[in-house]
């Protein structure tokens, strides 16, 4: 998986950094982890090391899987940060 993954459950904290290749299929992998995990905790996302860049259909994709999670959890997710470069 193209993803470093780290929870720290200390700090109520979450750090994904990604790097190619990557791919939507990849992200919403990333999002059921950060669901069986931490959904509730902020998430810091460091892209600096991938060139993806997701067409707008992927973007609707990933955005509806992630309100799908949130209602099937019942809890929204935590706040979100993007680091790219």
């Amino acid at each position: 998986m193209p993803f470093d993954f780290s929870v720290d459950h200390d700090r109520h904290c979450v750090t994904v950094t990604a790097r190619d290749p990557l791919s939507v299929d990849d992200v919403l992998a990333v999002i059921d982890r950060q669901a069986a995990q931490a959904w509730t905790y902020p998430v810091i996302h460091d892209a600096r090391a991938t060139a993806w860049t997701p067409n707008a259909g992927e973007v609707v994709r990933v955005l509806s899987y992630i309100r799908n999670t949130s209602r099937r959890l019942g809890v929204a997710r935590g706040p979100v940060a993007f680091v790219t470069s």
